[in-house]
């Protein structure tokens, strides 16, 4: 079988999208029998909006069939414009070996699409304003444009960037805009300047034919406006005194807001409560603790031999020391204590513990001393001076004495503080009375007793030391104090005593001065004064209160 001869009436057509072209095409049947031949259009992105009518033709020999093709380009930024080549192809029916192909050329035309937005349409300020600009590309051709902006009255400059956008298809462009007015005024009301900003094709089109009055669908058009206010105005003063109120407003909260720690102190969690226990009499003992703020009930759980819990005590969340009562004389006790803040509850505190002092003995009657005692050395039960006489295997009557009541709550007697645990580090505690008499026995004077330095003596005439912290004796609980504030001072790492200036006569803290009865803390002893003197400025820090004072004077 022979190929037939097939031909395009055009092969160049231009067809806009939305719209239609046609052209015909002819078959011509070079064989000897009727031949049918089916007609299709190819060609990519073409085929999809063509059509032939009719679909297939009947061809007798030596004779010719014409079909129509019809393109038909969706409207819209959906087909691209340019040339784009095709084909007709006619193939037999009967033997798909037999076929011939026209070929031309279709231009689609290009449709010019262009949204823009700009924020703000106004813009407002003393000296300049911004604009943004948005431009998006909805034709079916590709552009590039150059951004111009102008005002009528010449009274703004513009920076723009960029100035060249390009836009491919369905694609938006950001451009920003940044408007000053070239002569600011000082006082006076705001002025509206309107401007507007320009897209033109670049390269630009050559202008054929008058100005037409219908918009250039190449070109982006947007108008916007400048309102330019004056330098000074009322809010500008008010707006400047309250600047003012409110630096010295920030100023004062600076200089008066609680710190960190203080605000961390009063809010969420209680911290671990630091507690001391010191023995009281013969039945009780004295609890003390540093107080939390914001703190409404603190639990003092009594704890047995096994450190299981006995009982737990509420008290107020103000207090910051605590007596217990009914307990048995020579007996050790054992507490700890928690905080609680609104429904918050510290962790417990360190377990501690500290013994009764023995019970005072009843004066014998005069025939029970005669039984008792019937040997013509015994002497009366205190000697004139306050001091009591030796009694052999006797307790002592003060954790002070031969060491019994230290070597029961821990610790060791303190320096002017009786009964007192983790004084001066000496075992037993052993003390020596103002007077120099013995303070063992079952007489021993209950007033405190000083205790000599670690040394095993008294301070000598030109020994000094540091006394950093005072804890007048008219307060009840001026011994406890002092002895809790010593143990904090430990646990820093600052080896601090106690004394009580009531038994060193000749010290003088403020020079011609004696002081009233006191509880100092301090460190020492030191050879000389100058070097009490320098350990109140070597750190660690002793405080501003730090002096450096010669216990023992020469008289």
């Amino acid at each position: 079988m022979t190929d037939p001869i097939i031909q395009l009436e055009t092969t160049q057509l231009t067809v806009e999208p939305g719209g239609q072209g046609r052209t015909l095409v002819t078959v011509r049947n070079l064989g000897n029998i009727v031949e049918g031949f089916a007609l299709q259009v190819l060609g990519e992105g073409v085929a999809e909006w063509s059509e032939v009518t009719p679909a297939e033709v009947q061809v007798y020999p030596e004779q010719e069939a014409t079909a129509v093709v019809v393109f038909s380009p969706p409207a819209g930024n959906t087909t691209r414009s340019g040339t784009f080549p095709f084909a007709v192809r006619a193939e037999s029916v009967v033997d798909p070996d037999v076929s011939a192909v026209a070929e031309g050329d279709l231009e689609i035309g290009r449709v010019f699409g262009l949204q823009t937005k700009i924020t703000p349409v106004t813009s407002s300020g003393r000296w300049r304003g911004k604009h943004f600009l948005e431009i998006t590309n909805w034709g079916n051709a590709p552009v590039q444009l150059k951004l111009t902006a102008t005002d009528p009255d010449e009274k703004l400059a513009f920076l723009i960037g960029p100035e060249l956008i390009d836009l491919p298809l369905g694609v938006t462009a950001h451009a920003q805009l940044r408007v000053r007015t070239l002569k600011p005024f000082l006082r006076g009301t705001q002025v509206r300047h309107p401007f507007q900003l320009v897209g033109e094709p670049d390269p630009p089109e050559a202008q054929t034919g008058p100005p037409s009055m219908i918009p250039n669908p190449r070109r982006a058009t947007i108008d916007a406006a400048f309102v330019q206010r004056p330098i000074v105005s009322k809010w500008t003063i008010i707006v400047a005194l309250l600047l003012v109120a409110a630096i010295i407003g920030a100023i004062v909260w600076a200089l008066t807001r609680p710190s960190e720690e203080e605000i961390g102190l009063s809010q969420g969690p209680p911290k671990t409560p630091t507690l001391s226990v010191v023995p009281g009499d013969a039945t009780s003992v004295k609890l003390l603790w540093q107080a939390q703020p914001n703190i409404q009930t603190y639990n003092i759980i009594r704890l047995d031999a096994q450190g299981n819990n006995e009982g737990v005590t509420p008290v107020d969340g103000q207090l910051e020391a605590q007596t217990i009562g009914e307990l048995q004389p020579l007996t050790q006790y054992c507490f700890q204590l928690q905080a609680i803040r609104a429904d918050q509850k510290s962790p417990l505190s360190e377990k501690q513990c500290a013994t009764t002092t023995a019970a005072p003995e009843a004066s014998p009657s005069p025939s029970a001393s005669a039984e008792i005692s019937p040997s013509p050395s015994a002497g009366p039960s205190a000697s004139p001076s306050g001091e009591a006489p030796p009694s052999s295997g006797a307790a002592p009557s003060s954790p002070g004495g031969a060491g019994q009541s230290a070597g029961q709550s821990g610790g060791a007697g303190l320096p002017g503080v009786p009964g007192v645990p983790g004084g001066n580090g000496q075992a037993g505690g052993a003390t020596t009375a103002p007077s120099g008499g013995q303070t063992t026995g079952p007489g021993a004077p209950t007033t405190p007793a000083t205790v000599a330095p670690p040394d095993g003596g008294g301070f000598g005439p030109s020994q000094a030391i540091s006394v950093f912290a005072y804890f007048p004796a008219a307060d009840s609980e001026a011994q406890g104090r002092a002895e809790f504030f010593r143990q904090q001072q430990v646990a820093a790492g600052i080896p601090a005593q106690v004394l009580r200036t009531r038994d060193f006569p000749r010290l003088q803290i403020i020079p011609g001065s004696t002081p009233a009865d006191t509880f100092v803390v301090y460190v020492g002893p030191f050879n000389t004064l100058a070097e009490a003197q320098n350990r109140c400025a070597t750190p660690p820090s002793l405080g501003t209160q730090c002096r450096a004072v010669v216990p023992s004077p020469p008289a």
